[in-house]
C-alpha cells in the first residue's frame, strides 16, 4: 500500500513541477527538520522546518511583508549601512530580529505566491498547515501514519512519520519525482522549435 501510494503522490509531485508549479516541504517535528531541509534545498523547492506561522497561506499577504521587511534588513546589514546609520544598541536589536526571521523565513523567501502542492511530513503535528492547505484548496501530499486521520489528504502515503529513516526515503523520492520532471520540461522546452510568427518572419525579411 505505502508503494502504490508513493508512487502515486510522486508522479503528481513530478506532474505540478513539470507544469512549472512549486510544492512546499513542511516538516517542523525535530525528526523531519533536516530531512525537509536537505531534500528541499537540493531540489531548489520552499519548504518550512522551524515553524508554521498561522496565517502562512490564509493571510499570505501580510507574511509576505514581512519576508519584504527581513530582505530590506539583510540588504542594510549587507551594504554596511546598518554600521553607518544606526547605534550599537540598535544594530544589536535588528541583527537580532535578522536572525529570528532568518530562521523562519530562510526556506520560504523566495516563494512569491501560494504554491500549486505542499508535501507534508506529519499531519498531526503540523495541523495548522493542513487546515490552512484544506481552507485554500492547495492539494496536499503527506505521510499519515496509523494515529493520523487520512481524510483531507489528497495523497495520503502510509508511512512511519516517527522515524527519521522513513521520513527521509518518503521526502527523496518525491523530491527526485520533482528534480526528473523539471529537467524533462527544460529539455523538451529546449528542443522545441520555434515558431515563426507574422512579425518575426517580417524581421527576417
Amino acid at each position: 500500500k505505502t508503494r502504490k501510494a508513493l508512487t502515486k503522490a510522486a508522479e503528481f509531485a513530478g506532474s505540478i513541477a513539470q507544469a512549472g508549479g512549486t510544492i512546499l516541504f513542511i516538516g517542523t517535528k525535530r525528526q523531519a527538520r533536516g530531512v525537509i531541509q536537505k531534500n528541499a534545498e537540493e531540489i531548489n523547492s520552499p519548504y518550512i522546518n522551524v515553524r508554521w506561522l498561522g496565517g502562512t497561506f490564509t493571510n499570505f499577504k501580510t507574511i509576505q511583508k514581512t519576508v519584504r521587511k527581513l530582505e530590506k534588513l539583510q540588504e542594510l546589514k549587507a551594504s554596511g549601512q546598518l554600521e553607518i546609520r544606526y547605534t550599537k544598541k540598535e544594530r544589536l536589536l535588528m541583527e537580532r530580529e535578522i536572525e529570528k526571521l532568518e530562521k523562519l523565513f530562510a526556506g520560504m523567501k523566495d516563494m512569491k505566491r501560494i504554491p500549486q502542492a505542499v508535501f507534508i511530513a506529519d499531519i498531526n503535528y503540523d495541523d495548522i498547515a493542513l487546515a490552512e492547505a484544506r481552507k485554500m484548496k492547495v492539494p496536499i501530499i503527506a505521510l499519515v501514519d496509523t494515529n493520523s486521520n487520512p481524510e483531507g489528504v489528497d495523497y495520503p502515503i502510509p508511512c512511519n512519520d516517527d522515524a527519521s529513516q522513513a521520513i527521509e526515503l518518503v521526502t527523496s523520492i518525491v523530491a527526485e519525482s520533482i528534480r526528473e520532471k523539471r529537467a524533462m520540461a527544460v529539455t523538451a522546452s529546449a528542443t522545441t522549435p520555434a515558431v515563426n510568427t507574422p512579425q518575426s518572419v517580417a524581421k527576417a525579411a
